[in-house]
């Protein structure tokens, strides 16, 4: 009798087992299906980030008053509501006119001194930093004033150009 017994028990766990692999099976098969969904929604979110990138993040364009990011058409920025102003590196130099520095930087005028703090100049090489503008004395230049001059080679700081 105890070796009909041992072989009904051992019976019942490999038939456990059966039942124990093939739910994992199912799992596994489950989890295969959901990464691969996954995988598919990552390149699917990818994409649209990559497309909102191109259409939003490399156009160049500013809200002057707010510093976000504009594209083309828009009229009125997204982020603080105010009506885009239309001035673009070219429309400050039609014609070649030499540009003055109050067209090319932005800038925050104190008493007696001037804080760079945008330039609208994207396409330049070099770029000279004038020592005054409406003849108020520059002291300083504002962070990332130029992080958007792809080209931008050599900056010179115009006092310290030889005579």
């Amino acid at each position: 009798m105890g070796i009909i017994k041992g072989q009904i028990e051992l019976r019942s766990q490999i038939s456990a087992q059966k039942k124990r692999i093939e739910i994992l099976e199912q799992d596994n098969e489950t989890y295969f299906k959901q990464n691969t969904a996954f995988k598919n929604e990552l390149t699917e979110n990818k994409q649209k980030i990559m497309e909102y990138v191109s259409r939003y993040e490399q156009t160049g364009l500013e809200c002057e008053f707010c510093y976000g990011t504009l594209q083309v058409e828009f009229q009125y920025c997204p982020k603080c509501g105010k009506r885009v102003e239309r001035k673009s590196f070219g429309e400050l130099n039609k014609g070649n006119v030499p540009r003055k520095p109050e067209d090319l930087f932005q800038y925050e005028d104190d008493r007696d001194c001037i804080l760079i703090t945008k330039y609208n100049g994207f396409a330049d090489k070099r770029i000279i930093i004038p020592s005054t503008i409406n003849g108020k004395r520059v002291i300083g230049i504002w962070n990332g004033v130029f992080a958007r001059c792809k080209d931008l080679e050599e900056v010179i700081i115009s006092c310290c150009l030889p005579h």
